[in-house]
């Protein structure tokens, strides 16, 4: 799973999350769950100036939850 901010803020701006064929994309809202705990760990230890990161993914189809292993994957070429 690819996840990333768009726009020039990565503090700000949403964040958009997809798999690597883009056949499922959703958009993160910081304002539940751990998003800011993504969106931190993103910033740190993300490529493109924080912009960019890449995670272990999957729904959790009982919650209708994206649910993200924390652990970050290196960098991806896609």
């Amino acid at each position: 799973m690819q996840a990333y901010g768009e726009g020039r803020n990565p503090q700000t701006a949403p964040m958009l999350c997809h798999n690597q064929n883009r056949n499922f994309c959703c958009f993160i809202d910081r304002q539940q769950h751990d998003s800011e705990k993504l969106a931190s760990l993103m910033i740190e230890k993300g490529v493109m100036g924080g912009r960019k990161a890449y995670f272990k993914a999957y729904v959790d189809q009982t919650v209708q939850q994206l649910v993200v292993v924390p652990a970050m994957l290196p960098g991806q070429d896609w």
